[in-house]
């Protein structure tokens, strides 16, 4: 069992990958502690199931999850048509949250609604019928409340998302920067009564055609630098719980 970090580099020569579809090179002061993560998952090829790496949450089964030959073999997650990964409303703090993940949706894209992370009256987040990422949320009167980036998605690359709540203003992130933001009053971020899914709504409707990797919500809205971090890191937990495989790359475009 492995006890320390692994870092993997990704040569440019001999793997016939191109650089512009992996994720952006780490840099130092990205992690962040225990305390201050409400969910991490392992996305565990061998299982087929989310696992939460400090036991917070139940496995989560998950079906298409595999290691990708461009991340150096970390695995993702690519949806099941009509079968999305269950959640449930304790996936999310009852206050102030950060969601990250990074994605890679297919080309071309269709012009459907996809969604990412769904909630039947939370946090959702997806790309919209125009092919922009947007992150709507729910104020305590349960209306919704949308950010909506102002470009459109580019299919075939990875691209690290992140959403904010501070009780006040929901953002969203795009590779580090911020592209959209709206007012959204409220404490209260999760429901128990809540449908949340993984890779399209919880009735299989608008799937997410791609791939998804390094999921993770922390219990308080990040710093816009917090989350440059973030975006320019790529860490994938290991099954055994205790390794990280961080990918690298050596450029990107």
């Amino acid at each position: 069992m492995l006890r320390f970090p692994l870092t993997l580099l990704l040569l440019s020569g001999g793997c016939g990958v191109s650089s512009a579809a992996l994720p952006p090179e780490p840099v130092s002061g990205s992690s962040v502690s225990k305390e201050e993560t409400f969910v991490d998952y392992i996305f565990d090829a061998e299982r087929q199931v989310l696992r939460d790496r400090w036991g917070r949450q139940p496995d989560r089964p998950a079906p298409g999850i595999a290691p990708v030959a461009e991340t150096g073999g970390a695995p993702a997650l690519r949806p099941q048509a009509g079968k999305p990964v269950r959640l449930t409303g304790l996936d999310l703090p009852a206050g102030p949250l950060t969601l990250s993940l990074w994605v890679r949706p297919d080309a071309p894209l269709s012009g459907a609604p996809q969604v990412i992370r769904a909630s039947g009256s939370v946090l959702t987040l997806g790309i919209d019928g125009q092919n922009r990422y947007q992150v709507t949320r729910s104020d305590d009167d349960r209306r919704p409340q949308s950010a909506t980036a102002a470009e459109p998605v580019g299919p075939g690359r990875w691209q690290h998302l992140a959403a904010t709540h501070d009780g006040v203003t929901l953002a969203l992130y795009v590779d580090g920067r911020l592209v959209a933001t709206q007012s959204c009053r409220g404490r209260k971020t999760s429901h128990s009564d809540s449908g949340e899914a993984l890779g399209s709504r919880g009735d299989g409707s608008n799937p997410f055609r791609g791939l998804i990797a390094a999921y993770a919500v922390y219990n308080r809205a990040f710093t816009a630098a917090e989350i440059a971090a973030l975006a320019r890191s790529f860490h994938a937990r290991s099954p055994d719980n205790n390794a990280t495989i961080q990918v690298r790359s050596l450029s990107s475009l």
